[in-house]
């Protein structure tokens, strides 16, 4: 240290203690647990993300979309909060190639899907004339619109539509006081602060995220050109 004003400083110390990453901290994160809303009351806390009742939940669906993950070489990558998040699902990330983009003369979605493991066992066909004898129970997501994240807002926001759906999804995450502060008041829980705090004062970072089902004449183009 060559500063003059530490200089001094450190000129009162006794006794000076140094870590170095891997020893008492790590470079890294690690998800606690998840703890989701229902009727405006908070559910028990729940460690694991990956679970087959929670697979098409609204806040599994969430944590796999609203992210600003790619993939280089295979390899999904971005944000270590958006990337655990996503990881702890256990989704599958695909993107478009190229070829696929051009062939459809537009910018194709983004799609997440769970393992198969998650998804109920498959269905057997109505109509056994068919050449296929079995419906595969299939479920994916597709990121229609992506508003990253900004610190000035301190949040970020995905469209998605699930296959099969007419209606898209507005997913949000950011800032519990700023999530909570876009909700209707009457879903956010009336002891959320004090919850709140419990978590910060663990040292943990405490991430928010919420969902909206949006308009049905809101298409795929109009979603392409709206603000946040």
């Amino acid at each position: 240290c060559i500063s003059p004003q530490r200089i001094n400083i450190c000129g009162q110390l006794n006794l000076v203690c140094f870590d170095k990453t891997g020893t008492l901290t790590e470079d890294g994160l690690d998800l606690w647990g998840i703890q989701r809303v229902e009727s405006a009351r908070f559910l028990l806390p729940e460690e694991n993300a990956f679970s087959k009742p929670l697979v098409k939940s609204p806040f599994i669906a969430c944590m796999a979309t609203c992210h600003s993950l790619t993939k280089i070489d295979g390899v999904i990558s971005g944000d270590p909060l958006d990337l655990k998040m996503f990881e702890a699902t256990g989704w599958i990330l695909e993107e478009a190639t190229e070829e696929e983009t051009a062939l459809h003369n537009r910018i194709m979605p983004t799609v997440v899907r769970p393992p198969k493991q998650l998804l109920p066992e498959s269905q057997p066909a109505v109509n056994e004339d068919l050449e296929l004898f079995e419906l595969p129970a299939t479920y994916e997501i597709g990121i229609v619109r992506q508003f990253p994240f900004s610190s000035a807002l301190q949040r970020m926001c995905v469209v998605a539509r699930a296959l099969g759906q007419k209606k898209m999804d507005a997913y949000v995450k950011g800032a519990p006081e700023v999530v909570a502060g876009l909700c209707k008041p009457e879903t956010v829980p009336g002891d959320f602060e004090r919850v709140l705090e419990e978590y910060t004062k663990q040292g943990l970072r405490v991430i928010a995220v919420a969902h909206r089902r949006l308009e049905s004449r809101l298409t795929w183009h109009r979603v392409q050109n709206v603000g946040r």
